[in-house]
């Protein structure tokens, strides 16, 4: 889900919606209040995901350890899918680098990069091993 969709989610009326659609187009500020309200919408926007499954916990709860479970779901799909898509050698390696996104994007540069995990020749083999994983996923989602 995008944020406009997480708005419509949380039953934001489609009023302010539309309104804050109408301001950005004609590129001028909603008021204060306004952008107060949907700054706290974007950050639980953030924390929550979009994906659909942990948005309905939290639509349902407005408890964030409870939106948890669902996300920590989604997180061991991914995981199980690079030990499908690549040899087990490989597998390691790849979940490697998946789990070092995280930790790499909360740095202050905000960026992953590929020769914080490593250098060398075990770097060549891991970063080969992650786009292939991806180029899998990828062929994966067209069928």
């Amino acid at each position: 889900m995008d944020f406009e969709e997480f708005l419509w989610a949380i039953k934001l009326p489609e009023e302010l919606i539309w309104m804050t659609q109408n301001n950005f187009e004609q590129k001028s500020p909603v008021t204060e209040g306004i952008h107060e309200l949907l700054l706290r919408f974007f950050y639980t926007y953030i924390v929550v995901g979009g994906m659909p499954e942990a948005v309905s916990e939290y639509v349902k709860t407005k408890d964030m350890a409870r939106v948890e479970i669902p996300q920590k779901g989604i997180l061991d799909l991914y995981r199980s899918d690079i030990s499908k898509s690549v040899s087990s050698r490989m597998s390691l390696k790849v979940r490697q680098i998946f789990d070092s996104i995280p930790s790499q994007l909360d740095d202050k540069s905000r960026r992953f990069r590929m020769n914080a995990i490593g250098k060398g020749r075990q770097f060549r083999e891991l970063e080969e091993s992650f786009f292939l994983a991806c180029r899998s996923r990828d062929r994966t989602a067209m069928l």
